[in-house]
């Protein structure tokens, strides 16, 4: 989660991690040569994310993420909306309450071939990662790009493992 809450779906995240367009051709940035496993192809909405992070040397197992929409086209291109993504949420050892929330939307490029995702987000962008602790902001940021590992089954579902064991499920839009 500290790699995802850095870089993100895919995301990120890609591959966190997004709500597009309902179609392939939805998605606008306009890529050069790209490497890309068909099965990515189409709109997934996210199901699930959890993870972990550390803080002040505490492990936080964060879970929640439902409502990412990414759309990746065949060409490479990618856009993300995550306007009505829920927050991944958990509670410290401590009992402090943290969240991260994810929002805006973002296009780029995206290649992926033997399990392995590569997403460059085009910049600037208005996708943007807020961590609160207790209520109150500990830090936001704008995503750029992210290398993680994926499985994937064409227009069934797709998986992406990322830094610190985030995992990100998705179903078909």
């Amino acid at each position: 989660m500290n790699r995802r809450f850095l870089i993100v779906v895919a995301g990120a995240t890609v591959l966190a991690a997004c709500s597009c367009g309902s179609s392939p051709s939805d998605a606008t940035a306009t890529p050069t040569a790209v490497v890309l496993d068909h099965c990515l192809v189409g709109t997934w909405k996210s199901t699930n994310i959890t993870g972990s992070i550390t803080i002040a040397g505490s492990p936080v197992t964060l879970s929640g993420g439902a409502g990412e929409v990414i759309t990746i086209a065949a060409t490479g291109a990618i856009r993300t909306d995550d306007s009505n993504t829920a927050a991944l949420t958990g509670t410290a050892a401590g009992g402090s309450a943290y969240k991260l929330a994810q929002s805006g939307t973002a296009t780029g490029t995206i290649s992926a071939t033997r399990g392995r995702v590569a997403v460059k987000l085009d910049q600037p962008t208005t996708l943007t990662l807020t961590l609160s602790k207790d209520g109150a902001v500990v830090q936001s940021q704008h995503p750029g790009s992210a290398t993680d590992s994926y499985t994937c089954a064409a227009g069934s579902s797709l998986v992406i493992t990322g830094g610190g064991g985030t995992v990100s499920t998705y179903a078909p839009r």
